[in-house]
Order: structure tokens, then sequence, then C-alpha cells
């Protein structure tokens, strides 16, 4: 399919107007900031099905602010298990990084064989966010398919990585980033009380969060944590043998 200047202009602006939003929310809510980050990287970048962003705790732990799907995260906790992969190796020599098919990858074999074992995961890009603190941060979009990216995706995925880059470095200015790490947990629990209670996906949970937050104009932090606090004593009975309503 050709690429021509019009379709290139017009993902110029889609680009644009992303990271307008994503700096319009990082004055609020740096959790939804960043996973407009990676949605919009699944989004806007040919043949990318997930997208994540990372980043390495001061601990060394290598946690995923951001995904759209627990695929990425998964690869993320595989690298910080083997100390192995693709990551690991951005934040050392901070170049993107390519994997075509990792059943034909040789550079990580353990981290290669785990990601195939957990996940259906066969290509993906990774792009350092550049920052002006010593934290590095990465975008990865990931696909089921091998070779997903040709050259023109691999040039989208480079520039909206630029992009992200500017943003990436002004969230991590935020005082409450390194809260917006810790968030993953309490919404993670919340999503996992909506998955019990509705009986629905994690990518349907996540996104009535979202709505939630979004019409009630709270972050998203607080609407998870507001949930899990509700739940808890209903938790507490239930382990103490206790029916709350009788």
């Amino acid at each position: 399919m050709t690429f021509d200047r019009v379709d290139s202009a017009r993902l110029q602006r889609q680009i644009a107007d992303l990271m307008t939003r994503v700096q319009r929310h990082a004055d609020t809510d740096v959790p939804l900031a960043l996973d407009e980050l990676a949605a919009g990287a699944a989004e806007l970048i040919p043949g990318a099905q997930y997208a994540a962003v990372t980043v390495a705790t001061d601990n060394n732990i290598v946690d995923t602010p951001a995904a759209t799907h627990r695929y990425p995260a998964i690869l993320d906790d595989i690298q910080h298990d083997v100390r192995e992969g693709p990551y690991l190796q951005l934040a050392m020599d901070k170049e993107p990084i390519r994997i075509d098919d990792l059943e034909q990858e040789t550079r990580w074999p353990t981290y290669c064989r785990l990601a195939l074992e957990r996940t259906p995961i066969r290509s993906l890009l990774k792009f350092p966010l550049a920052s002006s603190t010593h934290t590095l941060g990465a975008l990865t979009v990931c696909s089921d398919t091998p070779h997903a990216y040709d050259e023109h995706a691999f040039d989208v995925a480079h520039a909206y990585a630029t992009h992200a880059s500017l943003a990436w470095d002004a969230l991590r200015r935020k005082e409450q980033f390194a809260t917006a790490l810790a968030t993953r947990d309490i919404i993670g629990q919340a999503k996992g009380i909506i998955m019990e209670r509705y009986r629905c996906s994690a990518d349907h949970a996540f996104g009535l969060l979202k709505k939630l937050s979004q019409e009630t104009n709270r972050p998203l932090r607080d609407v998870a944590r507001q949930l899990v606090d509700a739940d808890a004593p209903m938790a507490e009975a239930d382990d103490a043998g206790v029916n709350p309503g009788g």
C-alpha cells in the first residue's frame, strides 16, 4: 500500500494531538498519561497489536507502568527474572531494538524461549524514551505475527517514540511519577475485583475503570483505590467466615 504525503501528514497530526492529550493528563494524572502513550502506540503504529511503556526502577526492577494488554507486562517480568532481554540491552546501548521473529531470534535464548511459552507474541519493536533524568523508559509494540513491521512501520514507530520522549521527560519530572509506578498494583487489584464481579476480561475491566475515571473527573488511581477499599471489608468478612448480610 502506498503511503502518500496526505497519509503522512494525517498521521503526524494524530500523533501531535495524542501528545497534547498526554501533556494535559500529565498535570493531573500520570498513570492515565502513561496509558495514553501505550494506547496511542498500539493504535497508530502499523502492525502493532499491543504496546507498553517499560521502566527500570531505582532498585533495578523492570516495571511496566502502562500496557494495553497483559502480554507486554509478561515479557518485562521475564526479563526481570532471567536478567536478559531487549529492554536490558536497550538500557545499555540506548538504541532501538527490532525482533522480527522470536522463534528465530538468537540474542537472548532464555528470554525468547520463555516469551514463546508464555505469550503468543512473535515480533516486537522497542525504542528508548530519552530523559534528562537518569531513568530510561522504553516504548514497546508487539504482534502475534512474525515479521509484522516493515520499514514504513519502523519509521512510524521511530517518529512516535521521538514525540513520546518529550512527553516522557515531562512525566518523569513530575513528583508523582514514583507513585505512578506503584499505582499499577492498585489498578490491577481493582481490575481483578471487576473481572470477578462481572465475569469480564481484563481489557474490559480496565475500560470500565477508565470510563468511570472520565465520567467522575477523578484520577484513575483514586477510582481504583476506592473500589479496592470498598471491597476490603467484604474480603475480610469472607476470610473470617462471616456473612456481611446476615
